[in-house]
């Protein structure tokens, strides 16, 4: 099983042996020269989109696999705000995750028109 993890500008991204069926799911695979996914397929959850990191190698603040891991999995490592999803990589899950942008504290109420 692989799952939560970042898969970018590799050969490859995930490749399975003929007759292997692994389980991907919630992973990001993006860029990869030979292909995404190769004798496998992506699993329920996972992204194709382009991840930038900083330069210690997180995920910069507002990327997709900033809280895109599998929902059901642990998180409570990461950093407030940490928008209660673990993140997709190597520090998903861990005190150097990247933070998630907290809820919007706008108000509601006012009318439009007249």
């Amino acid at each position: 099983m692989i799952r939560s993890s970042i898969a970018t500008a590799n050969a490859l991204g995930f490749y399975a042996e003929p007759g292997v069926t692994p389980s991907l799911t919630y992973n990001d695979v993006y860029g990869n020269a030979g292909g995404g996914y190769v004798g496998c397929a992506a699993g329920t959850g996972s992204l194709s989109a382009a991840v930038t990191f900083d330069a210690d190698w997180r995920e910069a603040a507002g990327t997709p696999a900033v809280d895109g891991g599998a929902p059901a999995d642990p998180y409570d490592q990461e950093p407030s705000y940490n928008g209660g999803r673990v993140n997709l990589g190597a520090f998903g899950n861990t005190v150097y995750a990247a933070t998630s942008s907290p809820p919007s504290s706008r108000g509601g109420g006012g009318k439009c028109g007249s």
